[in-house]
């Protein structure tokens, strides 16, 4: 079941990124600027942050399967939608019908980590769907640009629907229900609400989620802007490009391996600091160096996996760790950490658009806002730690 469910979050996501190294083409085939290209990423992420906080109530009274089952329906029809795009509005109007399915996918497979494993199982198990989540986008990263380049920037959105039409049948066939019946809520209105509540009402869940919403938006603020720059500044090819970013899954799959294995050995609350200063002195070191004037190729090439290293090594126990708040609801609180944590992500790569004219000073500066601000959350996250248990045991009596 845990290949099935790294892959369902794989193909998520190489849906959703696979195109980002032919952006420049994308422009120029559709007619439009390079911050309306950008757009379209921009509604893919709201579509993800926006979604994930439907599902998990859904799943919690409903189950996990069909509501996958459905999700992935939907992906399959957006994508389609999105690889007939006509002009950059229908395709961004697409982009949020294939994010509104894709964003079951993710927001259910972190559910059922945690239905079917105990709070340390589930930190392992984040990792796990993690590492196998990101390879897919790390290759997809490394070969879109050359599949754009051969036989056009549709032809991937084309892929990702065969995928999509995959795993919908493998769901189909080998998914079961792992929803315990015991946890369905009741039925009445205020159900969903008071559950949301529980999590919303908690320090230590928003500081997680704070925490990883600004680490996210960085990588998603780099994605946007480094196309337009990485052309601008190096002349570098689509190719070029895909080759480039697809590090940075890569990173965030070393991050994720080294949490794992270090699970048993280091505490949490140090591999919370460790990824969040990782990841904040990547950006500075970026940002530093793009000022100076010395930021070359081969820089980015180290820095921005490094930094991908440190949000790898940091969400494994950070998404555990808000889930754990109320085991009982892990749907609920799935989805609202994903709303949370992603939800500054469409704005982060709007934002790239607007106070960057592809000559990278906008966007250094914004990954760097965005770092420190996630190394902030971080210390709120370990300052509200040690009463961690107490929360969960609180709230499950609820």
């Amino acid at each position: 079941m845990m290949l099935l469910l790294v892959l369902l979050t794989a193909v998520a996501w190489v849906g959703g990124i696979m195109y980002t190294p032919a952006f420049p083409a994308v422009a120029q085939e559709l007619g439009v600027s390079d911050a309306e290209i950008q757009l379209t990423l921009t509604a893919f992420m709201a579509g993800i942050a926006t979604a994930q906080l439907i599902y998990g109530p859904i799943s919690d009274r409903f189950g996990r399967r069909p509501v996958l089952l459905a999700s992935l329906v939907l992906t399959a029809v957006g994508t389609i939608a999105v690889a007939l795009s006509p002009d950059v509005g229908f395709m961004a109007v697409a982009r949020l019908v294939q994010a509104s399915g894709a964003a079951g996918s993710i927001v259910l497979a972190r559910a059922i980590v945690r239905d079917i494993n105990d709070f340390e199982g589930s930190v392992r198990g984040m990792a796990v769907l993690n590492i196998g989540s990101s390879l897919a986008p790390a290759i997809a990263l490394l070969i879109g640009g050359a599949i754009a380049a051969w036989f056009g920037w549709r032809s991937l959105f084309w892929i990702s629907t065969a995928l999509t039409l995959i795993l919908l049948a493998a769901t189909f066939f080998i998914l079961r229900e792992t929803r315990a019946e015991s946890s369905r809520p009741k039925k009445g209105s205020t159900s969903t609400i008071s559950d949301l509540l529980v999590f919303l009402k908690s320090p230590l869940f928003m500081s997680y989620s704070l925490s990883q919403a600004f680490l996210n938006s960085t990588i998603f603020a780099f994605m946007a802007g480094a196309p337009f720059y990485l052309v601008a500044a190096f002349d570098l090819s689509t190719d070029g490009i895909g080759l480039l970013t697809s590090l940075m899954p890569l990173g965030f799959i070393v991050g994720n391996v080294l949490s794992n294995r270090l699970n048993r050995h280091v505490a949490m609350t140090w591999q919370l600091v460790i990824g969040g200063l990782v990841a904040a002195g990547a950006a500075l070191t970026l940002s530093v160096l793009h000022g100076t004037g010395i930021l070359t190729v081969y820089w980015i090439a180290v820095l921005a996996p490094a930094y991908t290293l440190g949000v790898g090594f940091h969400i494994p126990n950070a998404t555990a760790g808000a889930i754990e708040i109320n085991p009982a609801r892990a749907g609920t609180g799935s989805s609202l950490y994903g709303f949370i944590s992603f939800g500054f992500a469409a704005p982060a790569s709007f934002l790239v658009g607007v106070v960057d004219d592809g000559g990278g000073e906008g966007m250094f500066s914004l990954m760097l806002l965005l770092g420190m601000a996630g190394l902030i959350a971080t210390l709120f996250a370990i300052a509200f730690h040690p009463r961690r248990r107490a929360v969960a045991s609180e709230a499950e009596s609820i």
